[in-house]
């Protein structure tokens, strides 16, 4: 049996639509219970997801299974988001405390 208008690129790209389907719990699953400072849950689920499917031509079914790769992959961005998201806010911080604004009142009277 012959395929007509046989595609590779759109058939990689339908493997990549299915596998994403099927790791869509698990995005929500790490979202929820590894939650990050200061960021909205959703956020954090749509960067991971742009993350995996970036990463999944990288992915070789010989070394692993998908939701073992998934989860390796997803651990390592939830760490650096969350490195880079409690060095923001400590930056913050410190410039609050190094920064004193006098108010009008002490001004007067000294």
């Amino acid at each position: 049996m012959r395929i007509l208008n046989y595609n590779p690129e759109e058939m990689v790209h339908d493997w990549r639509i299915l596998a994403m389907q099927a790791l869509e719990k698990d995005i929500v699953y790490l979202c929820r219970f590894r939650p990050i400072y200061n960021v909205e849950r959703e956020d954090v689920e749509q960067e991971l997801r742009l993350f995996i499917w970036d990463k999944l031509p990288n992915y070789n079914s010989e070394r692993s299974s998908i939701r073992t790769w998934f989860y390796m992959e997803a651990k390592g961005k939830l760490y650096r988001l969350t490195r880079t998201e409690l060095r923001r806010y400590r930056r913050e911080i410190l410039f609050a405390s190094a920064v004193h604004i006098p108010c009008d009142d002490q001004e007067n009277q000294g």
